[in-house]
């Protein structure tokens, strides 16, 4: 196993009506003034948004309201945030919603820690964020796992361009998991949701490292989890049990425990950034319409880590004389399966059409003008990731 610190010093709250204790928090990390962060629609029309800061009222606090946060969230937005809370002097920062707008206030919460740097800086230069401003998170979408984790992702739409940064500074001080809050979500955000949780514990799993054998175990028992939600949900929408099981895979998947003693490898994450940024699809789509292409293409490479894949997650049967071909039909089976809860498998699917042109640029922004490689399982260079593009038309 890789030498590993496993910090996780977010105050994690679990339960039905645990939002009602978000002003008790907030006391307790002594804050003063508010920024409330939510998206556009759904906190403010479930109610849950006035609740909130009836809440944060009464427990004697004053705050502000920042609405307007979309997904895959955006540079210009971020600056609109720090320009509000440097004006209201706020100290706190309270995200309601998602990973959309739980790294909006990441984001913020930098830049209002330090004024002298523009916060863009921290994602496309060397520049690492070393101080923020507290963050709390009220989840309403499993999804990211932002909420424990210590990094954040933000388009610039400037230019289209789609990175993230990581630091200690801008882990949430607190996040309340409140089920309930999630089973107004429609089949098609939960499935999406449900990918992304998937796909965070894949980029894990797909390492060159072979003796994580309990780190292994966690991982393949989460995938097997979030694989069989994807299909229980379709006919039970509105079963909390199964909500509040995919709520926990999402923090669990994100929380770093599955990557104990792995490298990891994320480059199916770093060529879907730069798909959403372009084209604005949402994160978790994205990630299945060309992960079973890069499974494809490095496959070969690695054949070992595929065939455990197949048979300990997707139920292959083991047959060591032909690992290959069971490492193949692994591939196959979890396409099937996007494909029967309506995920995409294809950059087609997304509606995307992809000349050589986009091909090109895609993969160039992968490599940042081939000025490095990405992955861990394999190293893919431009011209690899071209070909995997090609793959996923």
């Amino acid at each position: 196993m890789k030498s590993f610190t496993f910090t996780l010093p977010t105050e994690v709250r679990f339960g039905t009506n645990e939002w009602m204790h978000v002003g008790e928090l907030l006391l307790k990390y002594h804050a003063k003034k508010v920024m409330i962060l939510y998206g556009s629609r759904h906190a403010k029309a479930s109610g849950l948004l006035d609740s909130v800061a009836e809440q944060v009222g009464k427990a004697g606090m004053d705050y502000i309201l920042f609405g307007g946060i979309e997904p895959n969230p955006k540079l210009s937005r971020v600056y609109e945030g720090i320009q509000v809370g440097k004006e209201a002097e706020v100290d706190f920062l309270l995200a309601i919603g998602g990973g959309s707008v739980i790294d909006t206030a990441k984001a913020v919460a930098a830049g209002l820690a330090d004024e002298t740097v523009d916060v863009w800086d921290y994602f496309s230069t060397s520049r690492r964020i070393s101080k923020a401003l507290p963050v709390g998170s009220i989840v309403t979408m499993p999804a990211s796992g932002s909420e424990v984790w210590d990094a954040l992702v933000i388009t610039d739409d400037r230019t289209n361009l789609k990175r993230s940064t990581k630091s200690a500074a801008i882990r949430c001080t607190f996040s309340i998991l409140d089920p309930s809050l999630t089973v107004s979500l429609n089949l098609r955000q939960t499935e999406i949701g449900c990918a992304d949780i998937f796909m965070h514990t894949m980029e894990r799993y797909f390492t060159n490292e072979f003796d994580c054998l309990l780190t292994d175990a966690v991982a393949e028992t989460l995938m097997r989890q979030i694989l069989g939600y994807m299909t229980t949900i379709q006919n039970n929408p509105d079963d909390y049990t199964i909500r509040e099981q995919i709520m926990w895979c999402a923090t669990l998947s994100h929380n770093g425990i599955t990557g104990c003693g792995h490298t990891g490898d994320w480059a199916c994450h770093t060529i879907e950034h730069e798909i959403s940024g372009e084209f604005d699809v949402p994160h978790g789509a994205g990630l299945t319409a060309i992960w079973g292409s890069w499974a494809r293409y490095v496959m070969p490479k690695n054949v070992e880590r595929f065939y455990s894949f197949a048979v300990n997650v997707m139920g292959v049967p083991a047959d060591a004389s032909c690992k290959e071909a069971v490492a193949l039909e692994g591939i196959n089976r979890l396409c099937r399966h996007f494909r029967s809860v309506n995920l995409p498998t294809s950059l087609g699917e997304l509606g995307i059409v992809s000349s050589p042109e986009i091909i090109d640029l895609l993969a160039d922004r992968a490599v940042d003008h081939e000025t490095h490689t990405i992955g861990h399982l394999e190293e893919l260079k431009k011209s690899d990731i071209i070909t995997i593009l090609r793959m996923a038309v």
